[in-house]
């Protein structure tokens, strides 16, 4: 019997060990997450609604290496102290609180949340050098409510000789109207050694405002974002694009989440190359830090000029659709930035200080195709020397939150501070014995508004004197798909001193909702 089990015991053993080479073979013959092929991504362009819901960055219109892109929008509201729509204006309307700013109104709320614009990108790997790739980048900015390109000098002739309370919204602008007026540029790019691009391209600062204000640089929520006089161009507004330029920038990573960069460039040329200055530069030193992002920027600029109307003192013999009046510089500042993200919160905060002195050469035969617009500025309409006879001082400080309440839904609030100096003296007012105290009101014709016929001047008698900027916005931003943005908010702006001197109101605001789609 001892025997029979010892068998029947053995018999076992041996039918589990052939069960088990049995499965361990099978086992090995089994596909592995190794072998199998990765999952196929979902089909962007399957839909319309499939498309609307990827981002550009995922889904690009691309082929061959060349991208198009662009961002359309349209929206609407009302304003306490506006002034009529112009197209050729780099805002359309006059979200922030301007000089012709006059009586409430409903109106159109275009490029509400920045620029509009369609473009083509390249990146093209180079066969014979591995790691390198030729980039380039072709930008036209226009209004996509009004159909028109955008064309700063163009809305200031449209105004030239008109009294304020008859001007549409205008104001200067690197902006004009040239196919390439957003940006056109070509370079080489390599991930270890850099990118280096030459052509038209926004300035460092003007990239900083995007990236570290709270509302990304918007025109209806935001003055640096409205203005680039403020930030983009370090108070000139023209040179906060080169039109001929050498851009250098170097992508340093030193751990899994932290990289350090470093950047320059420089204007190539002046005026005859359709420059706003005659010599230009920025350097940029920043990096980020898992959370933290931050960035130092340094600008010069020397003979800058920024353009202005006669506005309704138009000369005798002086052609309203021709010639414009300018303000020479030279300018250099600092603008220090930065940002920090924890979970769903964003804080937002800069400071920038620059000083405007003489020009170096103030162009006493007067400027010709000032910036490839065919207009002209007369020796008459350029601004003394004593313009400067102390230097204006300008600082700027703004600081912002933004709380992810979901993914696709955000909550932005934001506060703005701008400041100058009293810069005032007997020369800078051309031998007036001028002072900071109030202004008189000067005639002008009857309206509505001022039936007496004149305007109540507001700020002071000069703007040399002292004044501040003050600015609050809120904004809400829902992204239902993810290239459509619709949002809502408003901002507030008020202004006094050597700002709002000449000007018919010092506050407004305005409400404003609208869509925008990116492709």
């Amino acid at each position: 019997m001892g025997r029979d089990m010892n068998w029947v015991k053995s018999l076992l053993l041996a039918g589990g060990a052939s069960l088990a080479l049995t499965a361990g073979a099978s086992a090995a013959d089994l596909p592995t997450k190794k072998d199998q092929p990765p999952p196929e991504k979902p089909n962007c362009f399957a839909t319309f609604w499939t498309w609307l819901d990827s981002t550009p960055k995922d889904c690009p219109l691309s082929a061959y290496g060349v991208t198009v892109y662009g961002t359309i929008s349209a929206g609407g509201g009302w304003a306490a102290h506006t002034a009529p729509i112009n197209g050729y204006s780099t805002q359309g309307v006059p979200y922030l609180i301007q000089k012709f700013s006059r009586g409430p109104a409903w109106q159109e709320a275009p490029m509400a949340l920045g620029g509009d614009g369609v473009g083509i990108k390249i990146k093209e790997a180079l066969p014979f050098a591995t790691g390198w790739s030729i980039i380039g980048d072709l930008n036209y900015q226009f209004d996509t409510m009004t159909f028109t390109g955008i064309n700063g000098p163009e809305s200031l002739i449209q105004n030239n000789g008109r009294y304020l309370i008859y001007q549409t919204n205008n104001g200067s602008s690197a902006v004009n109207g040239q196919f390439d007026n957003g940006r056109g540029y070509f370079g080489l790019d390599n991930k270890t050694y850099g990118t280096l691009t030459a052509g038209r391209q926004t300035t460092f600062a003007g990239d900083a405002v995007g990236n570290y204000d709270p509302t990304g640089g918007s025109n209806a929520f935001s003055p640096i974002g409205y203005s680039s006089t403020y930030l983009k161009g370090f108070g000139i507004t023209e040179t906060s694009r080169y039109n001929t330029s050498i851009k250098y920038v170097l992508n340093y990573p030193v751990a899994a989440n932290a990289n350090f960069r470093v950047g320059a460039m420089g204007q190539v040329g002046g005026y005859a190359q359709w420059n706003a200055s005659t010599g230009a530069f920025q350097v940029d030193v920043g990096g980020d830090y898992y959370g933290f992002s931050g960035d130092v920027i340094y600008a010069w600029a020397q003979n800058t000029f920024t353009l202005a109307t006669y506005g309704s003192s138009l000369p005798a013999g002086v052609d309203p659709n021709t010639y414009l009046t300018a303000t020479l510089a030279n300018v250099q500042g600092v603008l220090a930035v930065g940002k920090y993200n924890w979970n769903q919160w964003t804080v937002y905060g800069g400071y920038s200080y620059y000083v405007y002195s003489n020009p170096s050469n103030n162009y006493p035969g007067g400027l010709s195709d000032v910036v490839s617009t065919g207009y002209d500025v007369l020796p008459s309409g350029i601004k003394t020397p004593e313009q400067y006879y102390n230097n204006r001082v300008v600082q700027i400080g703004w600081g912002g939150l933004k709380y992810s309440v979901f993914n696709n839904l955000d909550l932005i609030g934001a506060g703005y501070v701008i400041n100058q100096n009293n810069y005032y003296s007997y020369e800078s007012a051309g031998g007036k014995a001028e002072n900071c105290g109030p202004n008189t009101s000067y005639g002008g014709p009857k309206t509505t508004e001022f039936p007496k016929g004149t305007y109540p001047l507001k700020g002071p008698a000069n703007g040399y004197c002292a004044g501040n900027i003050y600015a609050g916005s809120g904004l809400i931003d829902w992204r239902p798909w993810k290239r459509v943005d619709v949002f809502a908010g408003l901002m507030y702006s008020t202004w006094n001193g050597g700002f709002s001197s000449g000007a018919l109101n010092t506050w407004n605001i305005d409400p404003t909702a609208g869509i925008r789609i990116s492709f």
